[in-house]
């Protein structure tokens, strides 16, 4: 038995069904019209770090900066340029932490840096602002070692024994600088 409004029905009900399997698996991207920000499922839209502050020392600088809110945030890539003008960076560093010390470096050099975010898919921040700074020369040499004191190794006659206490200032009396190690 068929009547009109069953083949009408038919008819409706096949068109509802081909919309829905089209919107379903056409495969674009979803975008919320609430949030703009949104870019669909599995989007991650990391925030560039910002604060990037870059301090030179004697053979290292240090680079800080204001530490990311993101849920999906797994570090930071910090990449160094000689040359703000370079477009791929000279070397890149990663780091969970919101301070990295770059070093041994050549004194009196400028270094260039920027810093990004990286997320759980391997999403990647914009690049943050270049911050600079130049590497400082030891100019200060150490203080003197004190307490020296020369012996001969009872054990074996043929050894000297020498100890020394390593020095804590520079020679000016300022903070000890560029003093790799005590050894002889």
């Amino acid at each position: 038995m068929n009547h009109w409004w069953t083949r009408r029905l038919q008819v409706g009900l096949l068109g509802i069904a081909i919309i829905l399997i089209a919107m379903w698996g056409c495969g674009r991207e979803r975008v919320n019209p609430i949030d703009s920000q949104y870019g669909g499922e599995g989007s991650v839209a990391l925030n560039s770090p910002g604060n990037v502050q870059a301090r030179g020392g004697i053979g290292h600088i240090t680079i800080t900066w204001s530490a990311n809110t993101e849920a999906e945030l797994t570090g930071y890539r910090v990449m160094r340029y000689t040359d703000p003008a370079q477009t791929v960076a000279e070397a890149t560093f990663a780091t969970v932490q919101t301070t990295y010390v770059d070093s041994p470096l050549v004194a009196e050099q400028t270094y260039v840096y920027r810093v990004q975010a990286v997320g759980t898919n391997n999403e990647e921040s914009e690049r943050s602002l270049y911050a600079s700074a130049t590497v400082s020369a030891d100019q200060s040499p150490p203080g003197a070692p004190s307490d020296l004191i020369v012996s001969l190794d009872e054990a074996n006659f043929q050894r000297v024994l020498i100890s020394w206490t390593a020095p804590t200032r520079d020679s000016n009396s300022n903070e000890l600088t560029g003093l790799a190690s005590g050894l002889l």
